[in-house]
């Protein structure tokens, strides 16, 4: 895995670090160095693909006196990533400019362009020594695939030589032999060739069919790539699609090729995707074990991806920042535009509106696959808008009055938001509200959407541990947050009863009770508590006792049908039959 990238004196970059964690979104204005950043990644990658094929056998002078093996940096090593060194010169002054690249091996790609001398790069072990063999290369570095920047395809495209297409697989004119590569894989090997198509298919529900089909032109011999569209079962070449299908495919086609990579990079793919995709463009990444790093401008990335994986680039700064916490995406958020008018925009679309809460969804589609709700797991005619938080729920009555005033009832809204201990009062007067726009509401029965994933079971499979221990453990771990759900429940019956007729004191000693006999019932007792301290507690007691920790995405990815609960499942499945029309 990629650590930290250190640039200095690198082209538009005088110093600056980023560090990277398994998923980094990079962000900031035009200008700010994002793509500089990429370019940098890219001919790293050539380099350390070099490195893992041939021993290094020259020396240089690194750091000072310090000789080191290396491998020259000519154009043969750098052109396949499409590297311009022309002004690798931070402001075209006379200083020598770096490229540093840390693995989580501890091993660094020192890369230099000396002011006297020719440039070299040279992989350095944590201790200070160099690596010059290729097997020592392959186990310091980890495989880095690439995905070019890609534009529509070409109208017409000639059989080009295999050696040809294979050496432009990962340039600019990647997307002018589109359907090259697909010919000269399906030659090589069938079976992985289909195996690329139903990949293809599964990711691109708007088409059922791939057929590649050559046919002569004079003396030439031309391809074509057909596909049926699923709406009007019209079979097109891939030419006379929209630019944003065409550059999709190719991302699956690049995605595929890089499968077995340990890092993907990618530069600002979502420049021709239309927001569905960028949208399933993310899905599809964060369902891969692989790092991936992606640079870009869109909205709708930003609000899919992962709060802790969005960095902020700047090159006025030294360090690349990281955006955690809400105040910082929203700002991020105004300065790309508007996600959740996007997100609007695209469920007035949709047979159906799906409003949760942040990032519920990337949860709830792993039940829904789990369940049967194919639509909905692959988000086909349902259009996910995410609230900011239960306090957000009148948008999503806004929005069904907007939609039945454009629309008739043509598009179904449905709104999911956690009880976080709320009152049943409370609950109702949300959901009667929404009822009345026609929205059809559901607040969880426990605390949150989280709580429903304290399946021992599903941890013990997981984590390791016996099913035994891990009720055991998850039992402490509930029963340590017992004064923090009195708290909330307390304070939600204040804010539900106090003013209404009755006073605070008379409200705490009917709740006190109330919360003890609820408390008491050791099966309800786990959906009143904060559901991530108590995977937190879990795991670091796990994790004591020599077990892998767990979370609740994993769990959700491991359920069986079995292990959903009827309240979670059934919601699901009131969505799909909205979504296919039952």
């Amino acid at each position: 895995m990629l650590k930290k990238l250190r640039l200095a004196h690198f082209k538009g970059f005088a110093e600056f670090e980023i560090t990277f964690d398994r998923q980094a979104v990079l962000i900031g204005p035009n200008n700010a160095g994002k793509s500089t950043i990429i370019s940098a990644l890219r001919l790293a990658a050539e380099e350390v693909s070099h490195a893992r094929r041939r021993n290094s056998r020259d020396r240089f002078s690194l750091d000072g006196n310090h000789w080191a093996y290396g491998h020259q940096l000519s154009s043969r090593v750098g052109n396949p990533s499409g590297f311009v060194g022309e002004n690798i010169r931070h402001e075209f002054r006379e200083r020598e400019t770096r490229l540093e690249l840390t693995f989580s091996s501890g091993a660094t790609l020192k890369s230099l362009w000396p002011v006297e001398e020719p440039p070299f790069f040279s992989l350095v072990n944590a201790d200070g020594s160099t690596i010059h063999a290729t097997a020592a290369a392959r186990t310091a570095t980890p495989s880095i695939g690439v995905v070019p920047t890609l534009t529509p395809v070409q109208h017409r495209e000639l059989i080009l030589t295999e050696k040809y297409v294979k050496e432009s697989q990962t340039t600019r004119l990647s997307s002018s032999h589109f359907r090259n590569q697909l010919y000269y894989l399906k030659s090589a090997d069938i079976d992985t060739y289909f195996d690329l198509v139903d990949f293809i298919l599964e990711n691109t529900p708007e088409i059922q069919d791939l057929s590649l089909e050559s046919s002569s032109a004079g003396d030439a011999a031309e391809l074509d790539l057909y596909f049926t569209e699923t709406a009007t079962r019209s079979v097109k070449e891939l030419f006379w699609a929209g630019d944003g299908l065409q550059i999709w495919l190719q991302v699956l086609t690049h995605l595929y090729r890089h499968r077995e990579a340990k890092t993907l990079v990618l530069d600002e793919p979502d420049v021709f995707l239309h927001p569905d995709l960028q949208r399933r463009l993310v899905n599809v990444l964060e369902e891969r074990s692989q790092q991936w790093i992606l640079a870009t401008h869109a909205p709708e990335i930003l609000a899919e991806a992962r709060r802790d994986s969005v960095v902020l680039v700047d090159r006025t700064r030294r360090r690349a920042r990281p955006l955690r916490d809400a105040k910082s995406m929203e700002q991020a958020s105004l300065s790309l535009g508007s996600g959740f008018n996007l997100g609007v925009a695209r469920a007035l679309r949709s047979k159906v509106a799906l409003f949760v809460e942040g990032q519920d969804m990337k949860v709830l589609r792993n039940v829904a696959r789990v369940v049967g709700a194919k639509k909905l797991a692959g988000e086909k005619g349902v259009a996910v808008i995410s609230l900011g938080g239960f306090d957000k729920w009148s948008q999503a009555g806004s929005f069904a009055t907007l939609s039945t005033s454009l629309l008739g009832d043509a598009v179904k809204v449905f709104v999911i938001l956690d009880r976080d201990n709320r009152t049943e009062g409370q609950s109702f007067d949300v959901a009667n509200s929404l009822s009345q726009s026609g929205v059809h509401c559901h607040v969880w029965k426990k605390k949150e959407l989280e709580s429903y994933f304290l399946i021992p079971p599903v941890m013990a499979r997981l984590s390791g541990a016996e099913v035994s221990l891990v009720k055991e453990l998850l039992q402490e771990a509930v029963d340590e947050q017992k004064v923090d759900a009195q708290a909330q429940f307390l304070y939600r019956r204040q804010t539900d009863l106090v003013g209404k007729s009755a006073h605070a004191m008379d409200v705490t000693r009917a709740a006190i009770p109330e919360f003890d006999k609820w408390w008491n019932d050791k099966d309800a007792r786990g959906g009143m508590v904060p559901p991530k301290k108590v995977v937190n507690s879990l795991n670091a007691k796990l994790a004591a006792a020599g077990f892998k920790p767990v979370n609740v995405r994993s769990i959700s990815n491991n359920m069986r049908a079995e292990e959903v609960v009827p309240e979670l499942r059934d919601i699901l499945l009131k969505i799909e039959a909205a979504i296919v029309g039952i």
